[in-house]
């Protein structure tokens, strides 16, 4: 009969702690993400950083495609060159 009472006891007094626990981690999340004023410079700042990376990013990309636009073009040149040169060297067997 005893460990009965002791087994509820313990029971409700972790369920307890449990729900005491669960209230305190549900405000620390609200407050978490409200905006605070002091969080907001950090925020704007972290965004600004991003907007930059992906520019750097979007233009990097850009001039590999360009450089690799004009390599393609060269190649063709050289491509044409030889097609003309077969081109004579059957002409002139």
């Amino acid at each position: 009969m005893a460990r009965l009472l002791l087994r509820s006891n313990f029971r409700g007094f972790f369920a307890t702690q449990f729900r005491m626990l669960s209230d305190q981690v549900n405000e620390i999340r609200k407050g978490i993400g409200n905006g605070s004023k002091i969080n907001q410079p950090f925020l704007s700042l972290s965004l600004l950083r991003q907007k930059e990376q992906l520019y750097a990013l979007r233009k990097y990309h850009e001039e590999e495609i360009d450089h690799s636009k004009k390599e393609i073009e060269c190649l063709q040149r050289e491509i044409a060159c030889h097609k003309g040169n077969i081109k004579k060297l059957k002409h002139d067997d």
